[in-house]
């Protein structure tokens, strides 16, 4: 791809760069798999909402485990990220890839305390002939929505953009193509405008179109920056 400059990657690293961009593509891959169960079951927007969701185990599972999976692989991507570019700005790498990975790590947080809402449901069906068990099952699932939805989705997508737009930033001068770096800050852009620090704050269906949006176009630069990170590696 046209639009690098001079700036070359440190050698004896090749094989973190390949691993790092074998990683971030099947993280990619991954999150596009995702797509289908998610866009399938919709946003919850309530704890009782989640509950049924939960209810229909493969699909829910399948959603889960596709985006805990993305999530893991996208971890060692960023030290080759860091490794490939710490020489074309390091203070701002090391800024940038803190933020990387204390975001996915917050994001796998979130989404194991939205997978054991499945456990919740297997009891929130066997309890149907008592109202005040059903409640229980309900107020425990509410508070599991409001802590792995709502603010934890928004933090998530703050501390990833702000991550995506300083390293792009950072690519503008380095080996990756500017049409890559330019990608990752128009993708970055939406993302924080559309993370919500509003009333939208806890209405995560109000974040669907931005946050759909700004996805896609990661998921994107993840491949294309993936593939230039194993074509470093080979």
């Amino acid at each position: 791809m046209g639009g690098a400059s001079g700036q070359s990657a440190d050698p004896s690293w090749k094989g973190a760069y390949k691993a790092g961009g074998i990683a971030l593509i099947i993280s990619a891959v991954l999150f596009f798999i995702f797509l289908y169960p998610a866009l399938v079951l919709g946003t919850p927007t309530t704890g009782e909402g989640f509950l049924t969701q939960a209810g229909r185990t493969s699909l829910f599972g399948a959603e889960y485990s596709l985006a805990i999976s993305s999530d893991c692989f996208a971890i060692p991507a960023g030290l080759a990220l860091y490794l490939a570019l710490k020489d074309a700005r390091k203070t701002g790498m090391l800024v940038a890839v803190a933020l990387w990975e204390i975001g996915i790590v917050l994001d796998l947080g979130r989404l194991f305390l939205g997978y054991s809402v499945s456990s919740l449901s297997a009891g929130y069906t066997a309890a149907a002939s008592s109202q005040a068990q059903q409640a229980a099952y309900v107020a425990a699932s509410d508070l599991a929505f409001e802590m792995s939805w709502g603010a934890a989705v928004v933090a998530v997508t703050v501390l990833i953009s702000i991550s995506i737009l300083i390293i792009s930033w950072v690519m503008r001068n380095g080996i990756f193509s500017k049409g890559i770096a330019y990608l990752g800050i128009a993708a970055s852009i939406i993302g924080l405008v559309g993370s919500p620090y509003s009333p939208a704050l806890f209405s995560p269906e109000a974040l669907v179109i931005p946050f759909l949006l700004s996805a896609l176009l990661a998921e994107i630069w993840f491949i294309l920056v993936g593939y230039k990170l194993y074509k470093l590696g080979s």
